[in-house]
């Protein structure tokens, strides 16, 4: 099948291909024949190749004739047939080509010989010459040859001299020097790289033998790039200035600084390596920074000011952060400003300061000084320094170390203080240290003790001293304490001085215990507490006595106002009688008499009658028990017909209070009668209220007591208004409940204003 459908049978396509198919076709057909054409007039070693290419060339012009014509006829297994015998054809004489190849390269090319056929006709001028003339040249060139050869040979003696002064420079030189092939071997080695790496023979070794093993493969990469980049002339990376690890013979790991320079003789490339050992200096320096790091860690670290300056403090060279702390002002100011190191100095301290670090500028300074701080408040500071010096004894810079040191200066004003109140006062001190069993006594402890200063003090010493009656008490008193049972201890005991019992006080306070709980230290004060012991005695006695008195008083009062209280009701009786038998006989003179005598009997009887309650009341028995307030006042309501036009109101919400509820209720009574009795306002106001301390108070808005008169109101038969009714006995009797509840009382009033009493009887409301 034709494949001009395939160009869609275009005139224009079909054109340009058969076209192009023919000129190929007819050039591929000219170049053999024209190949032909040359070997038949000038045959050439290499003849069949140029016949098998000639055929080649025509086998490729038949692929292109056949195919232009299977645009219309289909012929392709002919097609094949061609293109096989092609194929065949090109590969034999591919193969051909590349067999003689070598054989051509061999052979002078035709510009060789060109310049072959110059040198022949030039020989054949030279043969042309005459004989003298040929004498003369030779006789000429002679002589240049030997004056040439003593050039050279003078040359080469100057280079030799040169190369032997060159070696000698070599092997005398500091640094190590090797010469090295691009193959990576020594050739030339100097003493000081033999030295350097430990190795008397160094040539034909392998330069990369030389590093240590984990570098030994870039080493190597880094050599062949080197020789690399010589042959390009581009620059060198590795020719400044490298450092390599060395591992000596002797185990010794060193640092070698390499420089790299490239050295070309006789044509050939060369590389000359410069060694430094530099593992001394690298030590050093490796132990500058960890030292200039350790010394930075600690000056930043450590509470004082460490600066270092120029000999006259015109240039801060150094200044650690605790500056800002103390200076309160940033480093940054102090580098821009040194002065302001000085400015900070209390005016008053100024001159002193500048004088003595002049006066010691070139050596030690040790100085206490003052800073005003921007606050106006003073820091106490402690300046020492040094002058860091060179090998001429030239002051090189200056160091300083500033301790902050107000609070060691105010401690000691304060230890100064307290040992000054120590020897003023006679009470001893102690400090126990109680994990070492250590204890500083002060003189005056040991003088309580009736031992010398200097005498040995400790726990054992202090308990011999204590009575042994007394010393089981002290101990568990103490030992409670150190369990941590009680916030402080504190404790009386006796001890034997010449026969005689003497009384101390032991107090003291656990200051430092450990994070179990542990106490560690622990602070107390003795002091003699003899004549408090005395006067307590004494004051025991006084009140036994008292107490005693109180009761014959309390048994008299009782006995006499029950024996009185009969003789007064026979009197009142006698004075009625007569009154009612003789009221018509007698004058108005003699019946005034009778009435005053009966209503004096009366007044005696209710006088006894007081005294026999208040004698009661001192001797009642107090049981205490809940008490609701709220129904005590309730029965008072019901039971006082004075309360009937009150305005009694409450403050108790439920309160419960643990007393003497008979107690209780007489106290109110009273409180209550007293307030209507002294309040001359309508309508009276009366308020009973409570406290979260325990107080109950009855208020009332009542006429008021002069603040004179108040300490007088509850003695017995004490009245200060005799127009109103009464005996002057209920508030002696609420005093005597009240203490009875071992309680307490207080009264506060304001004349025209009103009166408040409020009592506690010792007993907490609920």
């Amino acid at each position: 099948m034709p494949h001009g459908h395939c160009f869609l049978w275009r005139p224009d396509l079909l054109f340009m291909h058969v076209g192009s198919d023919i000129i190929i076709f007819i050039s591929y057909f000219a170049i053999p024949l024209a190949l032909l054409f040359y070997l038949n007039k000038k045959p050439l070693p290499i003849d069949s190749t140029i016949k098998l290419f000639a055929l080649f060339i025509v086998c490729c012009g038949l692929t292109h004739i056949v195919g232009m014509v299977n645009i219309w006829h289909g012929y392709y297994h002919f097609e094949g047939v061609i293109k096989v015998i092609t194929a065949m054809v090109s590969a034999i004489t591919a193969i051909k080509v590349w067999r003689d190849l070598p054989s051509w390269l061999s052979a002078p090319s035709i510009l060789e010989l060109n310049n072959i056929n110059s040198e022949l006709k030039n020989e054949l001028q030279i043969s042309n010459l005459k004989s003298e003339e040929l004498i003369q040249l030779r006789e000429y060139l002679e002589q240049k040859v030997l004056d040439r050869t003593k050039a050279l040979e003078a040359e080469i003696e100057q280079r030799s001299e040169i190369e032997k002064n060159l070696n000698a420079l070599i092997d005398t030189a500091a640094l190590g020097l090797i010469l090295v092939t691009p193959a990576g071997t020594i050739k030339r080695a100097n003493k000081a790289a033999c030295s350097i790496f430990e190795n008397d023979d160094l040539l034909n070794v392998n330069v990369s033998d030389l590093v240590a093993p984990h570098m030994k493969g870039n080493h190597q990469n880094w050599l062949s790039n080197y020789f690399k980049n010589q042959e390009d002339g581009s620059s060198n990376a590795m020719a400044f200035g490298r450092e390599i690890d060395y591992l000596s013979p002797s185990k010794q790991n060193k640092k070698l600084i390499i420089e790299l320079q490239d050295y070309v003789s006789k044509g050939e490339h060369y590389c000359l390596a410069s060694i430094t050992d530099n593992t001394v200096a690298a030590e050093a320096t490796r132990k500058l920074n960890e030292s200039e790091k350790k010394f930075r860690t600690i000056a930043e670290s450590v509470d004082a000011v460490m600066w270092m300056s120029t000999p006259k403090i015109s240039e801060i060279l150094y200044v650690n952060p605790a500056y800002e702390v103390i200076w309160q002002q940033s480093c940054e100011s102090l580098y821009s400003n040194p002065a302001s190191l000085i400015d900070r100095v209390h005016p008053e301290d100024q001159p002193r300061v500048k004088q003595e670090i002049q006066q010691n500028i070139d050596k030690q300074w040790d100085l206490e000084y003052r800073i005003l701080l921007k606050d106006q408040t003073i820091r106490y500071i402690r300046d020492k320094g040094i002058a860091v010096k060179n090998e001429y004894d030239d002051v090189i810079f200056l160091v300083g170390f500033a301790v902050d040191v107000t609070d060691q200066v105010r401690l000691s004003e304060i230890e100064d203080r307290y040992q000054l109140t120590i020897n003023a006062i006679n009470d001893g001190l102690y400090d126990w240290d109680i994990e070492n069993n250590k204890v500083e006594a002060s003189p005056q402890l040991k003088a309580l003790h009736h031992l010398p200063e200097e005498a040995f003090w400790d726990y054992n010493v202090w308990a011999k001293g204590v009575h042994p009656d007394d010393l089981p008490f002290v101990e568990e008193q103490i030992n409670n304490h150190l369990e941590g049972k009680t916030e402080q201890f504190e404790a009386e005991y006796r001890i034997i001085n010449n026969n005689q019992e003497e009384w101390l006080l032991t107090r003291g306070q656990v200051v430092a215990r450990n994070k179990d709980g542990k106490a560690l230290r622990m602070l107390g004060i003795e002091s003699n507490i003899n004549r408090k012991k005395s006067d307590e005695l004494k004051l025991k006695q006084m009140f036994e006595e008292l107490k005693r008195k109180n009761q014959e008083l309390d048994e008299f009062v009782y006995v006499a106002s029950h024996d009185l209280k009969e003789p007064a009701r026979g009197i009142q009786h006698l004075s009625q009688f007569l009154l009612e038998d003789y009221e018509n006989v007698l004058e108005q003179e003699g019946i005034e008499y009778l009435n005053k005598i009966s209503k004096s009997a009366v007044r005696l009887s209710l006088l006894i009658d007081s005294l026999l309650l208040y004698s009661r009341t001192g001797r009642r028995d107090i049981i205490r028990e809940q008490i609701n307030l709220e129904e005590i006042i309730d029965d008072l309501k019901l039971t006082l017909p004075q309360l009937k036009d009150v305005e009694l109101t409450t403050d108790l919400q439920g309160a419960q209070i643990c007393a003497d509820k008979i107690s209780v209720y007489e106290i109110l009574q009273n409180l209550l009668s007293n307030s209507v009795k002294y309040t001359s306002k309508t309508p009276i106001k009366i308020t009973v209220s409570t406290n979260q301390d325990g107080w109950l108070s009855v208020t009332d808005n009542g006429d008021g007591i002069d603040q004179d008169s108040i300490d007088s109101i509850f003695t017995i038969f004490q009245r200060l208004n005799h127009t109103k009714e009464g005996d002057g006995i209920g508030l002696s009797i609420v005093k005597k409940l009240v203490e009875l509840h071992e309680g307490e009382l207080k009264v506060e009033s304001k004349l025209g204003q009103g009166t408040s009493i409020s009592c506690k009887l010792n007993s907490e409301l609920n």
